[in-house]
């Protein structure tokens, strides 16, 4: 169908290995970000799981079994889930203005930045994020680009191109998988290469599956360069 089309082909002009994802099909429903969603997929079974979720209720895609997960990581994934979920949320959920949502937003870099300087904070979600980046030497520049990708939904409705959009998948899902390697201490770049691929793909397929949701808030995640090409070449053959 359409949604699977695009993955298909965008997923492999991004050469992203489409063979092996094969497994990872779209569901008929899914959170805004996918990356986001694939890791509270992973607390899905987990009592960590209730405590990290938020007031929306999001449909997890791709899960995988909590138990998967060692007993010590649990807390510091449902800790960074609760950070991109709430992100996420504050983005696209509810009723808040551009503005409201930008400057919440910007509250959680203060957050951020008040943890590089060693001062307090006593937002409930960082104060539970804190100690995990502290154990785990957890790089804030990941967090701050998930932040700039939820920014950057709430101002940005197109994309002209598939690198403009692939680079939106570098800071809204690349980092995701970079902290949970972070939390296994695994560092390799052949391991950081392959986590980036499979979590953009995720990202794309995402976007492919939830292109009437996303369109319904005004933005469209397929490249116009695409569009236009894909338009032209149906004219054509009618």
């Amino acid at each position: 169908h359409f949604s699977g089309t695009w993955a298909h082909v965008l997923v492999r002009r991004a050469g992203l290995e489409p063979a092996r994802l094969a497994a990872l099909e779209p569901k008929s429903s899914a959170s805004t970000n996918s990356a986001t969603s694939a890791l509270g997929a992973i607390l899905a079974d987990s009592p960590l799981y209730l405590q990290a979720t938020m007031a929306v209720d999001h449909y997890e895609n791709f899960p995988v079994a909590s138990f998967l997960l060692p007993p010590s990581l649990r807390e510091p994934v449902a800790a960074i889930y609760w950070f991109a979920r709430s992100a996420d949320d504050l983005a696209d959920e509810g009723d808040l203005t551009a503005p409201e949502r930008i400057a919440r937003l910007d509250a959680y870099r203060a957050e951020l930045d008040a943890i590089a300087a060693g001062s307090s904070t006593k937002h409930p979600v960082f104060l539970r994020l804190r100690p995990v980046i502290a154990e785990f030497d957890l790089p804030l520049r990941m967090f701050r680009d998930l932040l700039d990708a939820f920014t950057q939904d709430v101002s940005k409705t197109r994309y002209a191109t598939f690198a403009e959009l692939m680079d939106y998948c570098r800071r809204s899902a690349d980092p995701v998988g970079r902290l949970v390697l972070k939390l296994f201490r695994v560092e390799s770049a052949e391991c950081l290469r392959q986590s980036d691929a499979v979590c953009s793909a995720l990202q794309l397929i995402n976007h492919w599956q939830d292109v009437a949701v996303d369109c319904a808030k005004g933005r469209i995640y397929l490249p116009q360069e695409d569009l236009r090409s894909e338009s032209t070449r149906l004219n054509s053959s009618h």
